[in-house]
C-alpha cells in the first residue's frame, strides 16, 4: 500500500496483513492518493474507474488528529496471453523468446512498446500475465536468427579468426502472431480487464533476408565515425524493428538478416574532420530490402541549418534579453532520432540565432521570461511555430519574430456527476476547436484532474476558441491522437478566451 501526499510529494509504504487490512498511522494533515498493488495483480488507486498506477480517483484529504477508516480498494488479476510456438515444419520450438507489446502513444503516435515476455518450455508453451486492458501484439525471437548469427561471425571476424564460413542468409526471423515475419502484418490481441487470451500460437519464420551496408562520410566526402539507425516506422521497437551500429573512423557499418521491407537509415556523427568541436551532422535515406540483395546505404552527413529571428521588444516588459533562452523543441515521430532541443541566447537587440539545426520538426519555446508572462507567437512567414510545426529541412530559415504577453486565458470550473457530486474519476480534457492546432505537445492540449471538490483549472492558455470534455483517463500522450481528440468533439462544449480572459466552465457526467 502506498499514500502519497499531493503538495510536497511523500510516500508512505505499508504492507497489508494476510486479510488485506493496512493501517498508516502519524500521517501529516493533507491531501493524498492511495494505491495498492500486488504480485500477479494489477495496481489500483482509490476511487479510480480502470487500473494503472497514476490512474485519477479519489483523494483522501487527512486533517490534524483525524482518522478515516473502512477505506476499501479491490483488486484484479492482470489478463494474460498464451500459445505455443512451433518450428517451420510445426513442431515444438523449446527456449524461444516470447514478447509481449503493448500499444501506447508517443507525440501523437500510437507506438508499440515491450510489456513483458516469456520463454516457451519444453512443448513450445508460453504464458504472460499481469498485463492491462489495451491492444497487444506478440512476436517469438529464436536464438539462432540470421541477424544473431551474422552478428557473432563479425565479432569472431574482428577478432582474426581464420577460415569462418559466411552465415547463410535465409534462416529464422523474428516471427509474429498472424503468421509473418512483418511487424506492419501482425495480428492484434484485445485484451479486456482480467482476460485470458489462449491460443495466441505463432510459427517460426524462414526467409532470405538481406544486406544493408555502406560508409558513413563526413560533408567532404571522407570516412567517418558516427551512430547509424536502422528503423521499420511501421513499428519501431529498440532491437527489435530498430538497430544500431557505431562504425570505426573508417565509417562502414553493416546490417545483416534483414527483413524483406521499407526502412529509414540514420546516422549521426559530431565533429567531422576539419569542423568545430560540439557540431552535429545527421543523413537519413529510404532504402528497400528484396530477398537475398545486397542494399548500398552509404550516408553522407550533412551540417544542419541556422534559425535565425528576433524578439519583438515593444511585447516584453523591460528586461534583459539576453537573460532568456530560445529553443526549438523536437518532435520526434516513430522513425526520428531522440533529437536535441537546440538553444540561443538573444542578444542585447533581441536577435537570436540557433545554428546547427537538423531536419526535422520543431515547435520554439521561450525559456526566463518572467512571471504570468508567455509567448504569444514565434511568426516564420505565415507559419505560428508556438502552435504549429515549424519543418526544418536543407535551407536556413530567417526573419523569425517573437511576440510576448501577459493576457494569457484561464478556464476552471467543477465536475460533478449525475446527482451532482463532485466526481474525481474522470479528467477534463481541454483541445482546441480549430484542427490545424492538434499537434502533438501543444500548449493548447491538456489534461486536467479535478480536486476532491470536483474543481479543475486550465491556466496560461493562449487566445483562441476551445473543447472541454470529461473523460476516462486516457493512456499516456494519448491526448495527442487525432482520431482521439476527434472522438471527443461530439460529447464536448465549446468556449471561447479573449485576452486576458479567465472562463468559468462546470461539467456534469452522466
Amino acid at each position: 500500500m502506498k499514500l502519497t501526499s499531493i503538495d510536497p510529494v511523500l510516500v508512505h509504504t505499508v504492507v497489508s496483513d494476510a486479510i488485506g487490512r493496512f493501517e498508516f498511522s502519524g500521517v501529516p494533515a493533507g491531501e493524498y492518493s492511495l494505491t495498492a498493488s500486488k504480485a500477479g495483480y494489477l495496481a489500483m488507486v482509490l476511487g479510480a474507474r480502470k487500473p494503472g498506477v497514476g490512474m485519477p480517483g479519489n483523494r483522501l484529504k487527512i486533517g490534524a488528529g483525524e482518522r478515516i477508516e473502512n477505506v476499501a480498494l479491490t483488486l484484479h488479476r492482470g489478463s494474460a496471453i498464451s500459445g505455443v510456438v512451433t518450428d517451420e515444419y510445426g513442431d515444438p520450438a523449446m527456449s524461444v523468446m516470447v514478447r509481449v507489446l503493448r500499444f501506447g502513444y508517443m507525440n501523437g503516435h500510437r507506438m508499440a512498446q515491450p510489456v513483458g515476455q516469456a520463454t516457451t518450455d519444453d512443448i513450445g508453451s508460453y504464458r504472460v500475465g499481469g498485463l492491462i486492458p489495451g491492444e497487444y501484439v506478440i512476436t517469438a525471437v529464436p536464438r539462432d536468427t540470421v541477424a544473431l548469427a551474422t552478428a557473432r561471425f563479425e565479432e569472431l571476424r574482428g577478432r582474426g579468426a581464420p577460415g569462418l564460413p559466411a552465415p547463410n542468409p535465409v534462416g529464422y526471423v523474428p516471427a509474429y502472431f498472424g503468421g509473418t515475419a512483418s511487424p506492419s502484418g501482425a495480428g492484434r490481441i484485445q485484451l479486456g480487464l482480467t482476460e485470458h487470451a489462449g491460443g495466441i500460437d505463432i510459427q517460426l519464420v524462414a526467409v532470405s533476408t538481406g544486406t544493408v551496408s555502406g560508409v558513413v562520410t563526413d560533408p567532404a566526402g571522407v570516412p567517418t565515425s558516427a551512430s547509424v539507425q536502422l528503423i521499420d516506422p511501421t513499428l519501431p521497437i529498440a532491437n527489435m524493428t530498430v538497430w544500431f551500429r557505431n562504425p570505426g573512423p573508417d565509417g562502414r557499418f553493416s546490417f545483416a538478416g534483414v527483413v524483406p521491407g521499407t526502412y529509414v537509415l540514420r546516422a549521426q556523427g559530431n565533429r567531422p574532420f576539419g569542423e568545430v568541436r560540439g557540431s552535429a551532422f545527421t543523413a537519413a535515406t529510404e532504402v528497400r530490402v528484396a530477398e537475398g540483395t545486397a542494399i548500398d546505404g552509404s550516408l553522407r552527413l550533412q551540417r544542419g541549418v541556422t534559425v535565425s529571428g528576433r524578439l519583438d521588444l515593444d511585447t516584453l516588459p523591460s528586461i534583459d534579453p539576453q537573460k532568456l533562452r530560445v529553443e526549438m523543441e523536437p518532435i520526434t515521430g516513430p522513425a526520428d532520432w531522440e533529437a536535441a532541443a537546440p538553444r540561443a541566447t538573444p542578444n542585447a537587440a533581441g536577435r537570436f540565432s540557433l545554428a546547427n539545426v537538423v531536419p526535422g520538426s520543431y515547435r520554439v519555446r521561450v525559456n526566463g521570461l518572467p512571471k504570468n508572462w508567455s509567448l504569444a507567437s514565434a511568426n516564420f512567414g505565415e507559419l505560428d511555430a508556438a502552435d504549429i510545426n515549424l519543418v526544418v529541412k536543407s535551407e536556413p530559415i530567417s526573419a523569425g519574430v517573437l511576440t510576448f504577453t501577459s493576457q494569457t486565458g484561464a478556464v476552471s470550473g467543477t465536475l460533478s456527476n449525475a446527482v451532482g457530486e463532485p466526481s474525481t474519476d474522470r479528467v477534463v480534457l481541454l483541445f482546441p476547436a480549430e484542427r490545424e492546432y492538434w499537434v502533438a505537445q501543444s500548449r493548447r492540449i491538456q489534461l486536467a484532474q479535478p480536486g476532491r471538490d470536483g474543481r479543475y483549472t486550465f491556466g496560461n492558455l493562449p487566445v483562441g476558441s476551445y473543447r472541454l470534455a470529461a473523460i476516462e483517463a486516457p493512456d499516456s500522450g494519448q491526448q495527442f491522437d487525432l482520431e482521439f481528440l476527434a472522438q471527443h468533439v461530439g460529447g464536448s462544449s465549446e468556449i471561447r478566451l479573449a485576452p486576458g480572459e479567465a472562463r468559468v466552465h462546470d461539467l456534469r457526467v452522466k
